[in-house]
């Protein structure tokens, strides 16, 4: 039950990444979505290579995200 959560979350986190606004993504990191999606990847072995890919291109989201934000914020 807990690798199929895992699994959920990490789609979630980078289905909301690929989709927000940057506010919104610089939000979710905020939020703590970050670790989540490092924790992942620290437990790759338990995941699938899809769930991993998919874990790495949340975190290039939110790098992107960082990259694009206003730094006046």
């Amino acid at each position: 039950v807990e690798t199929y959560v895992a699994k959920e979350a990490v789609w979630a986190i980078t289905n909301a990444t690929s989709g927000g606004t940057t506010e919104q993504v610089i939000q979710l990191g905020r939020q703590g979505c970050i670790p989540g999606l490092v924790g992942a990847l620290n437990n790759a072995e338990e995941l699938n290579n899809r769930v991993v890919v998919v874990a790495l291109e949340g975190l290039s989201n939110f790098l992107t995200a960082g990259d694009l934000r206003d730094p006046s914020n």
